[in-house]
């Protein structure tokens, strides 16, 4: 995986730790050599030459040794910064691929909180050093057994193989027990968040919450932390034994080899080269060892970013008309016997219950109701956020009917939970139409239709006080996010009940400037406000997620029913 977004440092890294195994047998060999050397010194065989080569091999073995070790170090640090862009590259992606609904399930953020544990980079370190230090125990081994003593390397290998399947089955356990902490550890992050963040520093400092929080998250962090060291001290009381004893036999090896030094036939240097190969091999299969349960738990992590992945796979994607491409073109909508819940489990009555009406393309709909009665959900099943548990939901245009949410057909909406991004002010204009980011008489025209007609900030200045020198106010915010559906033609436009910080005459103008934007277009106002309403052409009335009447003004004012008692209401408010 890593080596498609840049296989240059993975091939270095592997290739700079090959060198460095392969300089062990010539190094042994050096030491080999200096000790026969000095075991002959006295003797009239012996060639200063020979140990003169040998120790400056050896040097320069050391100093390619460190160059190896340097060079390695930063191969490192840049497979680390790959595999973390790639990661979060990878996440952002899927996410953005899956459903709107999906996005808002705590199970799917458990599952991407898992996902995010998943480190290629650390899987590709960890798979090469484990490679390497295999191979250099294969060395060793061999080294070994042609000095004669088979048995015991035989002996250590074997000994190892069993180590290397209980910390496997060990690795796998702790990770699984400790992925099952992602949503209390989720949510221990989200009090974090409200302990920081801007946003909730009003509220925490009037109700005076900041104690209540700090204790709830420390608590929620303690517990994580109680669980991981009883699972981790689980796991090392199960390890402790094979340790001891893997420690012990190499012990009692050494010390053979050891006491056999001093009758041995064999030269001195091939008693320090054994004495080496069984020291490095009791410390290379251990860490091998160890690599195996650090490689089964990232296994876990690998199949926990699989099963967020496969979340995208398995969502259902908007067909796209190869034959239009932005279309403006004004859309009708068809909608039969519609029902959606946001929890399957729950048994509270559904959002939206059996819905069904059609409007012709260039309507203008007024979508009202009581707080809670389905609007914005209604307006997120006809944008194709959502998609229907029940019934049909199609776009009807003149190249046919299309499934909601087709991204051939240009769509616009401002929500009542809109995002302040914080950006330049360009920027939050250009939203409704990125083309358009550095067309200054288009973002001007839209903001001067938002009613923000000679704005006081600069074009280029960022708003917002995270990378900003000032904030706006709740009312100058929602001007700003009503432009991005004005600086461009769409198919289909959406005002979500945006002007709740607007004053009563700045907020008869913005639903005129959103009744003038959206001539020709088909649009949906969704309002508490039935004296704006009353300027569409068709109103739909909701109640407990069910359409009750649907008309003009003055039908449904005629029928006396639902809409009438809320329009009455409304008007004993300002009789």
């Amino acid at each position: 995986m890593l080596s498609r977004e840049d296989r240059r440092p993975v091939i270095r890294t592997a290739s700079l730790d090959t060198v460095s195994m392969l300089m062990l047998p010539l190094r042994l060999f050096l030491i080999k050599l200096v000790m026969d050397q000095i075991q002959r010194w006295n003797l009239p065989t012996s060639t200063h030459e020979t140990l003169l080569f040998a120790c400056t091999g050896l040097a320069a073995l050391m100093t390619a040794a460190a160059f190896i070790g340097s060079s390695s170090l930063l191969m490192h640090t840049r497979i680390f910064e790959i595999g973390t862009l790639l990661k979060e590259r990878i996440i952002v992606d899927t996410t953005a691929r899956l459903p709107l609904r999906a996005l808002e399930s705590p199970t799917v953020q458990d599952a991407r909180r898992r996902a995010l544990l998943y480190a290629p980079d650390a899987v590709c370190l960890e798979g090469l050093s484990f490679l390497i230090q295999s191979v250099q125990a294969i060395l060793l081994i061999g080294i070994i057994c042609l000095l004669g003593c088979w048995p015991l390397a035989v002996g250590l290998l074997l000994l190892g193989c069993g180590q290397s399947w209980l910390y496997a089955a060990i690795g796998s356990r702790l990770e699984r027990s400790q992925t099952k902490q992602a949503a209390s550890l989720r949510l221990a992050d989200h009090l974090h968040r409200l302990l920081i963040a801007k946003s909730s520093a009003q509220e925490i400092r009037v109700f005076s919450l900041h104690t209540l929080l700090q204790q709830r998250w420390l608590t929620y962090n303690q517990d994580a932390s109680r669980q991981n060291e009883r699972a981790i001290a689980r796991s090392e009381r199960q390890k402790l034994l094979p340790e001891l004893s893997f420690s012990l036999i190499s012990g009692v090896a050494i010390l053979i080899i050891m006491l056999a030094g001093s009758s041995a036939s064999s030269s001195a240097g091939d008693y320090v080269v054994l004495f080496q190969c069984v020291t490095l091999l009791a410390g290379a299969i251990p860490g091998a060892v160890k690599q195996i349960g650090s490689l089964s738990q990232m296994a876990v992590h690998f199949n926990n970013n699989n099963a967020y992945l496969q979340l995208a796979e398995d969502s259902a994607t908007h067909p796209h008309n190869g034959t239009v491409t932005n279309s403006v073109e004004p859309i009708g909508l068809r909608v039969e016997q519609v029902s959606f819940r946001y929890d399957h489990a729950d048994d509270r009555p559904a959002a939206i219950d059996s819905v069904s009406f059609e409007v012709e393309p260039g309507t203008k709909i007024a979508i009202v109701g009581d707080n809670g009665s389905g609007k914005s959900t209604l307006v997120k099943l006809l944008l194709g956020l959502y998609r229907p548990d029940e019934g049909v939901i199609q776009w009807e245009t003149s190249q046919g009917t299309c499934q909601a949410g087709d991204p051939a057909y240009r769509t616009a909406a401002v929500f009542q939970d809109f995002n302040r991004f914080q950006l330049r002010l360009r920027d939050n204009v250009a939203i409704g139409d990125v083309t358009k980011v550095n067309d200054d008489d288009a973002i001007h025209a839209a903001l001067a239709k938002a009613g923000v007609s000679r704005p006081h900030t600069p074009l280029n200045d960022m708003i917002g006080t995270a990378f900003g020198r000032f904030d706006l106010s709740g009312g100058q915010w929602q001007k700003i996010a009503a432009s991005r559906a004005f600086i461009s033609k769409n198919s289909f436009l959406v005002f979500d009940e945006p002007t709740s910080a607007l004053d009563p005459q700045a907020e008869r103008e913005a639903f005129a400037n959103f009744l003038q934007a959206a001539e020709g277009q088909t649009a949906v106002l969704v309002t508490h406000r039935l004296g704006a309403a009353k300027l569409a052409d068709t109103i739909l009335v909701l109640k407990d997620g069910r359409l009750i009447e649907q008309g003009t003004h003055a039908q449904l004012i005629e029928a006396q029913g639902e809409y009438e008692r809320l329009y009455r209401l409304q008007a004993a408010w300002y009789a």
